[in-house]
């Protein structure tokens, strides 16, 4: 039995919202437990060339564009910590989204709540480095993830009484 709505159809897209948010989330799990692997194992040497080859021409054509100027800065300054120090977080807040996820999609009630608090969690985190190193991707990524957690949050308290797992694997 589901809890009573007054308006079914925004129900549908707020559900359908959290789904795609969800699944999206989930994607970005994997891609972050991916690349912080990768990254691991990567020299710093290799990232700067990387970068700076991708951007030479761009620089030479564009030099006032703003993320040619970033990318390039942004290698310049790279070192063995930096890149260990995003490896780990992006290994471990990939696996975190990715374990949360399957307790969403499962429909693991503890999961929600649980969900709703790490996400918080990161989102303070970015925040923090997003103050210290001036980062528009982070204060962006903190934004998104604002939106999961209110789509979290609004899904739990929305969800049926009956029929929800309570399991507690």
């Amino acid at each position: 039995m589901k809890r009573k709505s007054l308006k079914p159809g925004i129900d549908h897209t707020f559900h359908r919202s959290f789904y795609i948010g969800a699944c999206l989330k989930g994607l970005q799990g994997i891609l972050e437990a991916l690349g912080g692997a990768l990254l691991w194992f990567v020299h710093p040497k290799m990232l700067h060339d990387v970068a700076a080859l991708l951007v030479k021409h761009e620089l030479s054509e564009y030099p006032q564009n703003f993320i040619v100027r970033y990318i390039h800065r942004a290698a310049a300054h790279w070192s063995l910590s930096t890149q260990h120090f995003g490896a780990i977080y992006l290994l471990i807040d990939g696996l975190i989204n990715i374990g949360l996820v399957i307790g969403l999609l499962r429909k693991i009630w503890w999961s929600y709540p649980l969900a709703a608090s790490l996400v918080s969690l990161f989102i303070l985190y970015q925040l923090h480095r997003a103050e210290r190193t001036h980062s528009g991707t982070l204060l962006f990524l903190s934004l998104m993830d604002a939106v999961i957690v209110v789509l979290i949050i609004r899904e739990y308290r929305h969800r049926p009484v009956v029929g929800y797992s309570h399991d507690q694997s």
